[in-house]
Parts: structure tokens; sequence; C-alpha cells
């Protein structure tokens, strides 16, 4: 069976109550960097372009960003082919 890998950046704030927010993002262009990812983080924040439901501003101090990388590996499938 074959194996499978899956990559997504995920970005983390804080919002105007002070609670963590995430932001995830699945499609991005590598190589990564980090000033690059910063000045996204940052101008995200001074727009003030997300609100949550009650009008609160999203995304209010930057916290982190990370590159999370998920393998899997199919060990059995007992999916049944289509009938022809």
């Amino acid at each position: 069976m074959e194996n499978e890998t899956s990559k997504k950046l995920v970005l983390t704030f804080k919002n105007a109550a002070g609670k963590t927010k995430t932001l995830v993002i699945p499609k991005y262009k590598q190589p990564l960097d980090a000033t690059k990812i910063q000045q996204a983080m940052a101008a995200m924040v001074a727009g003030a372009i997300f609100v949550d439901q009650d009008g609160q501003t999203k995304y209010v101090t930057p916290i982190s960003a990370e590159e999370v990388i998920t393998e899997s590996k199919m060990i059995i499938n007992l999916k049944v082919a289509p009938q022809k």
C-alpha cells in the first residue's frame, strides 16, 4: 500500500478577546520563508479585515506559524470495486 503525505501551514493568532485563533492554509508556496510569513501575519493584523460573527477583529496578535506534515499509510482497503 502507498504512503500519502499532506502539508498545511497553520497560523496562530490571539483575537480581540484574547482567545487563540488559527488560520489553516492547505496550499502555499515552497520553500517557506519565516520573514515573509511574519510580514504576511503582520499585514493581516494591520488590515483588520477578518472579523468574527460578533464583528470583533479575529486576528489581533500573531503568535506562531507552523508547517504541519501528516503522513498516512493505508493498511487495508475493504472498498468494493464497482461492478461493470
